[in-house]
């Protein structure tokens, strides 16, 4: 009798996907002719493109490279080219002229720019308003699903569906971003610090020198800007309203989804991290959903560098380790990078402690030389480990274990014990009636894995209660209930430090409430020192 091969169960799944596209986009798509499915395709190709950028660059103008095998597959059709040939004849997606077998190299597709301007409006689909800049697409999709796919589709979607969300809220926080963004928030020309870094510039890029790219930018005309990872030479005007515009549409269109269902669960085939209609999107979005929802945030403090010293404690025990080993355990090491390295911020600190983890081995960086005077030992682990498995294998190998801990052990407790928890990551979160509970699992498992951590704690932010229980009472008898409910987990350093603002920054707790009201807790210095502190 022949033994059945042990193939695992693939479920296919009906769904309804959204996009916002520039509405002449859409009507160049529909006036291709195609049949209901290929216009689907296209649709669906054009999302994919999107969606790729903006993960990958935060720029919906770059190119992205989709290899054949991969269209083959997640649109099930060997005869792709039935749809594909058509975007690309008529100018509505742009492919690079390079492809190589031997050399590994796919090509790569952008969407033609010149459909995309500025101050978009947006609009559902429908027959007499194609004239509006943005619509509305929905398209039917059928999603491949393995059996370990569908349990937690089933556990997000079904912790999700529990949740009541105010839409209109967060729409007003897009809104609020949009309108906030300004050049003065992103390093231009002279005020970038990094010496050489790689330069994007007309959908191709270079590796090149600080001072030779702010050259380049004078000789244009236009100006070096530094974007997060990313540096492009633009003209600031230009830059914002592709910003603001890329904001509009991605941000929308999570909504979109997340508002008419379209849920999607699913691990990462790389790095085995769980990637849900959560995991991209913006932290002041799930901020706002687990305030109204009373929900609580447990984050993995300097996650990527603590699992690393977890996985160095049996290997290294030179000076310098047990120092790095003892900020990641703390959750200093960012702060102590900046201070050593004489950097403005601890988001600095951060970028130059990531830059090792994703650059090459051969980075010869003056911030890679400092990291190395600091912590020796650590970083020629890590050029070692790059050297002999390939550069980006280490980083994959820190998400690895990431997924490990948090996925494979802490969340499928949560879910077996049949505790409501997301997941965004290194990050849990999970009801605050479920707090200690919570706790509780991760510090056994953590110290069952001797791991040194810390972890950082947020809060659901009730303004309704504060307005409430806190009506006309002075900021010393705020300061006496405020001790009453935290004091079982806040220092009194900490607390000391949240009196002190508050008594130099308002006259009354009338003016506290009413400015935590109108500002939402967003973008307001004191606000923000506040709710640092009480994390």
């Amino acid at each position: 009798m022949k033994k059945k091969n042990n193939v695992q169960t693939v479920h296919k799944r009906k769904t309804t996907s959204y996009l916002k596209l520039p509405t002449a986009l859409v009507e160049d798509v529909r006036k291709l002719n195609l049949s209901k499915d290929y216009q689907s395709y296209c649709f669906k190709f054009i999302g994919i493109i999107q969606r790729n950028n903006f993960i990958d660059y935060k720029d919906l103008f770059e190119e992205t490279a989709i290899p054949v095998e991969y269209i083959k597959k997640s649109f099930n059709d060997n005869k792709y080219l039935n749809w594909l040939q058509p975007l690309l004849d008529s100018g509505i997606v742009i492919r690079s002229n390079y492809y190589s077998d031997i050399t590994n190299t796919c090509y790569n597709y952008s969407i033609n720019n010149l459909y995309y301007n500025h101050n978009n409006i947006d609009i559902i689909l429908c027959g007499d308003n194609h004239s509006k800049p943005l619509s509305i697409v929905a398209f039917r999709d059928i999603i491949k699903e393995s059996k370990e796919d569908n349990l937690y589709l089933n556990y997000f979607k079904n912790d999700f569906e529990s949740l009541t969300i105010d839409y209109s809220k967060l729409e007003e926080i897009i809104e609020r971003r949009i309108n906030e963004i300004t050049i003065d928030a992103f390093a231009m020309n002279e005020d970038i610090l990094d010496e050489s870094f790689y330069l994007t510039l007309n959908k191709s890029g270079m590796w090149i020198k600080r001072s030779d790219a702010i050259q380049k930018a004078k000789e244009m005309k236009m100006n070096l800007i530094k974007d997060g990872k990313r540096f492009v030479i633009e003209q600031p005007d230009s830059f914002i309203s592709k910003k603001k515009e890329m904001i509009r549409i991605m941000y929308g269109e999570a909504l979109l989804n997340l508002q008419n269902g379209n849920l999607r669960a699913k691990r990462n085939d790389t790095n085995r991290r769980l990637d849900t209609n959560f995991t991209n999107m913006c932290s002041e979005l799930v901020d706002e959903i687990c305030n109204q929802n009373d929900l609580i945030q447990i984050d993995l403090k300097n996650s990527q560098f603590a699992i690393l010293s977890l996985m160095l404690q049996d290997k290294l025990n030179t000076p310098d380790f047990k120092l790095f080993k003892s900020l990641t355990a703390s959750g200093n090491l960012y702060e102590y990078i900046q201070d050593k390295l004489a950097l403005n911020t601890r988001k600095e600190g951060k970028n130059v402690a990531f830059e090792i983890l994703f650059s090459s081995h051969k980075n010869r960086t003056k911030n890679k030389a400092k990291l190395k005077e600091l912590f020796p030992s650590v970083i020629e682990f890590i050029d070692n480990y790059k050297k002999e498995n390939g550069d980006a294998m280490f980083a994959i190998k820190m998400q690895r274990k990431e997924s490990t801990m948090f996925i494979d052990n802490i969340y499928n407790q949560l879910k077996k014990k049949k505790l409501f928890a997301l997941t965004k990551h290194d990050s849990l979160i999970v009801k605050e009636e479920n707090k200690v509970e919570v706790i509780k699992l991760i510090e056994s498992y953590f110290e069952g894995l001797n791991f040194d951590y810390s972890i950082d704690i947020k809060e659901p932010i009730k303004v309704a209660e504060i307005e409430e229980n806190n009506k006309e009472i002075s900021i010393d008898e705020y300061e006496r209930r405020m001790i009453i409910k935290y004091g079982s987990y806040l220092d009194m350093v900490k607390f000391g430090m949240v009196i002190g603002i508050m008594k130099n920054h308002f006259k009354s707790l009338d003016d506290v409430t009413e400015e935590f009201k109108n500002q939402s807790f967003c973008n307001f210095k004191i606000n923000n020192q506040l709710v640092n502190i009480l994390r």
